[in-house]
């Protein structure tokens, strides 16, 4: 594994992804996530995944550093909606209101950045659609 790895002092440069859409399975509020990042004996970066800007430098960054140490890093990217089920058996309805399945299955960070620029004059919907 990337622990034992760098417990040795081998070269290991993987970055591990981890999505935190707030669920472990289809469960909610056990707080896995903080107390598995608590255990990782290797540098963890943190991003909001709804921010395409925060999302790009910290993958830069920590793809950056794993090159150059060759030791493992995690990143996580937190407060993604999950857009569908866990698995096709999953009954999202289980656990989630009629308007929380609404809400994650209009979610979409990349359509917020491309309306933002367009707010901001950098880009027009005709240049965006070409």
């Amino acid at each position: 594994t990337a622990a034992y790895a760098r417990h040795r002092g081998f070269k290991c440069p993987v970055l591990f992804a981890i999505s935190d859409n707030d669920r472990c399975i289809s469960l909610r509020g056990y707080g896995w996530l903080e107390q598995f990042k608590a255990n990782l004996p290797f540098h963890v970066y943190e991003c909001d995944g709804n921010d395409l800007g925060a999302v790009f430098r910290a993958t830069r960054e920590a793809s950056d550093k794993v090159r150059r140490s060759g030791k493992p890093a995690a990143l996580v990217y937190s407060n993604l909606a999950r857009r569908f089920g866990h698995a096709g058996t999953d009954r999202q309805s289980a656990y989630l209101t009629a308007a929380e399945i609404e809400e994650a299955a209009y979610s979409n960070p990349l359509e917020g950045a491309c309306a933002a620029a367009v707010a901001e004059g950098i880009v027009g919907y005709e240049e965006l659609s070409a």
